[in-house]
């Protein structure tokens, strides 16, 4: 039984968890974010904080977010909070909730059509869009629409621009075009909410707007999670977008993002580093100390 209660320093108090039925901890963690003290438990699956004065409280959408029973570690990342078990997505914490970490990207592309007489040149463009996390972290883009080819002075209604699914947690949704018959995608505008379907582009020039990033891959799911020089490295992937024998080292500042295939030039971006000699091996711990990172 005492695997799922807390005793105080200095005497003999349980915490109790009342009414939150069977289980047990599967971590504990002390943490202050945003200036308020936490301390922060995984239990039946989700988060809660137990430094309330009345018991342990779960934090606002944390149900659900873990797998109970599952070891799950926490790390303190670029002003939150990351935790992950290695099965369900890895999720970022708040003083306050609980989010997936990045959400899925979209499965789907938006459809253009000519609307009327507006201000686009004559053109070929086509359309992407990417989902924003709850803290504005952008996933990878979903498929190209279909090209549409315009006359001069017209405009292009988007429909059926997709939506994040429940549980995802989609703050918001950007859309980028190509310009005439381009191959780059600039930025055209943010949609800040997960239920808008529509938008009408009557933007002529999109010059100098920011190009669409590639390389927008979530971090696995990762049953054990550190900090190091201000990214989250993971390992213990136990889903079917990761395994147990390959290192995830996420972008600098971005400890939701870690390339599949990175640009190794690029200082800023993560990697992936498989094990290589034993074939049954597989990750069992992390750790950072100095400028190391020990595995």
């Amino acid at each position: 039984r005492y695997r799922r209660c807390l005793r105080r320093r200095n005497g003999t108090q349980p915490l109790w968890p009342s009414g939150l039925g069977a289980g047990k901890l599967d971590w504990l963690g002390a943490f202050r974010i945003d200036g308020v003290s936490l301390l922060l438990s995984a239990w039946n699956g989700s988060v809660y904080n137990w430094l309330t004065g009345v018991g342990p409280v779960a934090l606002l959408n944390a149900t659900g977010k873990l797998t109970d029973g599952l070891l799950t570690s926490f790390a303190w990342v670029a002003g939150a909070v990351y935790a992950g078990d290695g099965t369900r997505p890895n999720v970022r914490i708040t003083s306050t909730r609980v989010d997936q970490a990045l959400p899925a990207a979209p499965l789907t592309a938006p459809t253009a059509t000519d609307a009327g007489v507006g201000l686009l040149s004559a053109g070929t463009y086509q359309y992407k869009v990417v989902f924003l996390s709850a803290a504005g972290v952008e996933t990878e883009a979903g498929p190209a629409s279909s090209a549409l080819t315009i006359a001069a002075t017209r405009y292009i209604n988007l429909t059926a621009i997709p939506l994040g699914a429940a549980g995802e947690d989609v703050s918001g949704r950007r859309l980028y075009r190509t310009s005439d018959a381009g191959t780059t995608y600039y930025r055209l505008a943010t949609i800040n909410d997960n239920t808008t379907t529509t938008y009408t582009d009557n933007t002529a020039d999109l010059t100098g707007n920011t190009e669409i990033s590639t390389g927008r891959a979530a971090l696995p799911p990762c049953r054990y999670l550190v900090e190091h020089h201000h990214r989250a490295c993971g390992a213990g992937s136990l889903g079917a977008d990761g395994d147990e024998r390959t290192l995830y080292i996420s972008n600098f500042g971005e400890p939701e993002v870690s390339p599949a295939s990175p640009n190794l030039t690029l200082v800023t971006e993560g990697t992936r580093i498989s094990l290589s000699g034993e074939v049954d091996g597989k990750i069992m711990a992390l750790a950072s100390h100095g400028d190391k990172l020990w595995v």
